[in-house]
């Protein structure tokens, strides 16, 4: 792995979107130093030696795992979402299904129906050149609001999974936006 991130270090010289490539665990760490270090926000993270979601590397009982990790996304404010080793991250999904924020740390991100959902409603999007700006973003973005506002907002995330995210309402969206296409592919392959 340290070979493969100096490698893609060496790359950022010529193009410096080649750091957003390194994998999702090098961009979660740090994202984790940074909050710990930070005065700006009170981190309720869960880090682990070990990929719990793996059975090969899991230490404990899947069902154990996956209730601690809902748990913890149902008692935070925020759920940190960093790509995994594709770019894109379904923490971002599952804290949505749970009406919370999400502190997106955004490697060159396309983000699904980006076009009509409006994420930064409930979305803190830090691009990953400016990891070391996310505490005081998420600060930012948490001052905004009352008490009562922020229930809103979390509402919000909720309404907007369902809306748009939750897979059934995902593929009705895509599947209603590909009739007209089809239609007019069908015409002109006649």
């Amino acid at each position: 792995a340290g070979i493969k991130h100096a490698a893609l270090e060496c790359a950022a010289l010529v193009a410096p979107s080649a750091r957003a490539r390194k994998k999702g665990v090098y961009f979660r760490k740090r994202a984790i130093k940074i909050l710990r270090a930070s005065s700006f926000v009170a981190p309720n993270i869960i880090a682990r030696g070990f990929h719990s979601a793996h059975p090969a590397t899991a230490r404990y009982h899947p069902d154990e795992l996956r209730k601690e990790y809902i748990r913890n996304l149902q008692e935070s404010d925020f759920a940190l979402a960093v790509r995994g080793d594709a770019n894109a991250s379904m923490r971002l999904f599952e804290a949505m299904s749970l009406g919370r924020v999400t502190a997106l740390l955004d490697t060159d991100t396309v983000l699904p129906l980006e076009d009509r959902v409006p994420y930064d409603e409930c979305m803190v999007r830090v691009d990953y050149r400016e990891i070391e700006t996310l505490p005081a973003r998420i600060r930012e973005f948490y001052d905004r609001f009352s008490p009562e506002e922020w229930m809103r907002v979390q509402r919000r995330a909720r309404e907007l999974f369902e809306q748009y995210l939750r897979p059934d309402a995902f593929f009705r969206t895509v599947f209603a936006d590909a009739k007209p296409l089809c239609s007019l592919i069908k015409k002109r392959s006649i």
